[in-house]
């Protein structure tokens, strides 16, 4: 084994342990870059990824000024060697990149890499679960540069980098994900205070003396009002103390009367559909049992849901059952 294979056997351990040890994923890269100078020729190493047709740069190292195609740079695979590439799982080789952009005059990506001084390449793909999920690309500014010993010594090297690939996948992933639960929890504790405020005039509206004297239909709706402005500071309430991120959603099973519970939801879903003039029946089955354990709360939420577009998306005239 020749010094230089050794060395790069040294190196791919260093890399592995450093995914090991959960290092970022560009730190990782950019070690690959600058560690990989003394045994494989290259003057730019970038990672694209796949999604769909579309091929994406994610990260980049040049010695070359990079002004077209740098990270977030996307083209189709669509009809390219590059499909082939990624639908055969073989490594690619031009070694003439002058060459190769008059035999293929449609391929805007080789003008722009002949214009940052790139002159030969070796594109290897990314294998992740048996599948190909991107492309590694070696540049050189000197055509010529990328034989089929290169490919047989970087074939470790592809494998530690794939890996080093879903690492960055996963933080991305992890890091959305943060973002996304704290947003969350933003809008949760912003909902308490319209909820608290409207819930509190509807306390003072049920003390006021104008509110005896309203018909019965009238104090319905503000009772709904109430009801549902209850529901729905409890709801965000219990989002904000377990959260859908977590996976950790409060059920609060309790023995619930089935009729009283059907016969509430029909009543508000009454006054609901009378204002669209549409008939609202219910037909609760006596084979259903008079008590059952449930949450009434979170099956509340799905039929008024149903029952809120059955309404919304109905014509006047229309019959809605339950």
């Amino acid at each position: 084994m020749t010094n230089s294979s050794k060395g790069l056997i040294s190196e791919l351990t260093a890399i592995n342990q450093k995914i090991i040890n959960g290092l970022h994923y560009r730190q990782v890269l950019d070690y690959v870059f600058d560690s990989l100078q003394a045994y494989i020729p290259c003057d730019r190493i970038s990672i694209a990824l796949l999604s769909g047709e579309i091929l994406t740069t994610h990260w980049l190292r040049s010695k070359f000024p990079v002004n077209y195609i740098n990270v977030g740079y996307s083209a189709s695979i669509k009809g390219s060697s590059l499909q082939h590439v990624i639908e055969s799982k073989e490594t690619r080789i031009i070694k003439d990149l002058r060459q190769y952009s008059e035999e293929h005059p449609k391929s805007p990506s080789t003008k722009l890499a002949l214009s940052e001084g790139i002159m030969s390449s070796l594109t290897c793909p990314l294998i992740s679960r048996g599948k190909a999920v991107g492309v590694v690309f070696f540049s050189s500014g000197k055509p010529g540069t990328y034989t089929a010993q290169h490919v047989e010594k970087i074939k470790e090297l592809i494998k530690s980098l794939a890996l080093v690939v879903e690492q960055g996948r996963l933080q991305k992933f992890y890091d959305e994900n943060q973002y996304k639960k704290k947003l969350y929890s933003m809008i949760t504790h912003d909902l308490r205070s319209p909820i608290g405020v409207m819930s509190g005039f509807l306390d003072l509206i049920y003390e006021e003396e104008w509110f005896s004297q309203l018909e019965d239909k009238d104090k319905e709706i503000f009772s709904v009002l109430r009801r549902n402005c209850d529901s729905m500071l409890e709801l965000v309430n219990d989002l904000g103390d377990s959260g859908i991120y977590n996976d950790q959603f409060k059920y609060n099973f309790s023995e619930v009367n089935v009729r009283n519970f059907f016969s509430d939801v029909a009543h508000n879903a009454k006054i609901m559909a009378s204002h669209k003039h549409i008939h609202f029946n219910e037909n609760i089955s006596k084979e259903i049992p008079e008590v059952l354990i449930f949450d009434p709360l979170r099956l509340r939420q799905a039929i008024d849901n149903l029952i809120s577009n059955a309404v919304k998306f109905s014509k006047e005239g229309i019959t809605i059952e339950l």
